[in-house]
C-alpha cells in the first residue's frame, strides 16, 4: 500500500490546525528566481560573501527567517528584499530594490535579521502574502500552494508571492500574511480569497489560522483557547503579554485586550498527540505531534 501524502495524513486522522503556526518574530524576504531545491538557500547560488554572512546571522538570531519568493513570470527587472517585524504593537514592513545580489555586501545582516531595517529601505504599507509552493520540499506544497498562489495572485489589497518552505507542509496549502504575523493552513483556491480578505480587513479565522508566528506555540494554543472562550475574532483583539513555562509542560500565558485593556491569564498543558502523521511526504515511519489543552 502507498503511504499518503503528509497533507492527506494529517487530514485523515483530523489534526488540530492551531497552534502549529512557524515561530519566528523577525522575517526576511529575499526574491531568488532560479530553481528552488529542498534546502533552498543551502543549495542556492547566492554569492559566497553574501550567503555566509547572512547564514551566520541567522543562525545567531533567535525567532529570525530568511525566505526565497518569487512571482512566476517575473524575470526581469529589480530584485525586492523585504523585512517583516511581527513583535511590535504596530507591526511594520520594510522593501529594499536592488539589480544584483552584489549589492547586498553593503548590508549589516546582523542588524537585519534583528530586525532593523537598512538605511535606503523604504516603509511599505501594502500587506505581503507569501504562499508555500516549495514542491521539492514536499509534494503537498507543490499542489495546493501554486493553486492558491494562483487564486490570490491578482489581488489590489496586497502583494502576494510564492515562498519557499515556510514549515509544516502537512497543512498545505499554508500562506503568512505580513507584517501581520498571522499564517494559515489547509487553504484551497476557492477558499483562499475570502479568508485572505477577511483577515486584512482584520477577521481571526478560527478554522485555518495555525496561530501568530511571533508567539510560541503554547501562546498559540492560549490564543485559540481564549477566543473559543470569549467568542473574539478581531485578528489584532489580544496582544500577549507573557509566555512561561511553569513546569515543563505547564505553561503559564497572559493576554492584554488591545481594546479596554482587559488581562486573561490562561495555563496551557503540552503533551503529546495520541496519533501518528506523516510530517513529510515519503518520510517512512509516521510520528506523534505536540498537543494542547487547557491546563
Amino acid at each position: 500500500m502507498n503511504q499518503p501524502t503528509s497533507c492527506q495524513s494529517s487530514l485523515d486522522v483530523a489534526e488540530p490546525v492551531f497552534a502549529t503556526a512557524t515561530e519566528a518574530e523577525i522575517w526576511i524576504c529575499i526574491e531568488y528566481r532560479r530553481a528552488w531545491q529542498a534546502k533552498a538557500f543551502r543549495a542556492s547560488d547566492l554569492p559566497p560573501e553574501i550567503k555566509k554572512p547572512l547564514g551566520e546571522a541567522l543562525h545567531s538570531t533567535p525567532r529570525s527567517r530568511l525566505q526565497f519568493i518569487r512571482k512566476p513570470g517575473r524575470t526581469r527587472g529589480r530584485l525586492a528584499l523585504y523585512l517583516a517585524r511581527t513583535n511590535r504593537r504596530q507591526p511594520d514592513a520594510f522593501t529594499l530594490n536592488f539589480s544584483t545580489y552584489q549589492e547586498l555586501k553593503q548590508l549589516d545582516f546582523k542588524a537585519l535579521v534583528a530586525g532593523s531595517p537598512p538605511a535606503n529601505a523604504t516603509r511599505v504599507d501594502t500587506p505581503w502574502v507569501l504562499v508555500c509552493g516549495n514542491g521539492r520540499r514536499d509534494a503537498c506544497c507543490a499542489r495546493h500552494g501554486t493553486a492558491v498562489y494562483r487564486a490570490l495572485a491578482h489581488r489590489k489589497d496586497a502583494d502576494v508571492w510564492l515562498s519557499n518552505h515556510q514549515g509544516g507542509h502537512r497543512f498545505a496549502a499554508n500562506a503568512v500574511v505580513l507584517p501581520y504575523g498571522v499564517q494559515f493552513g489547509r487553504l484551497r483556491p476557492k477558499l483562499a480569497p475570502g479568508l485572505i480578505k477577511a483577515c486584512l480587513e482584520g477577521t481571526w479565522d478560527m478554522d485555518h489560522a495555525r496561530g501568530h508566528v511571533a508567539y510560541p506555540r503554547p501562546a498559540q494554543a492560549a490564543e485559540h483557547f481564549l477566543r473559543l472562550k470569549t467568542g473574539e475574532l478581531g485578528r489584532d483583539a489580544f496582544r500577549l503579554v507573557s509566555a512561561k513555562a511553569a513546569e515543563p509542560d505547564l505553561w503559564q500565558i497572559r493576554f492584554e485586550e488591545t481594546a479596554g485593556g482587559g488581562s486573561h491569564t490562561l495555563h496551557v498543558k503540552v503533551g503529546e498527540s495520541d496519533f501518528k502523521v506523516v510530517k513529510t511526504t515519503g518520510d517512512p515511519s509516521p510520528a506523534r505531534v505536540p498537543s494542547y489543552s487547557l491546563g
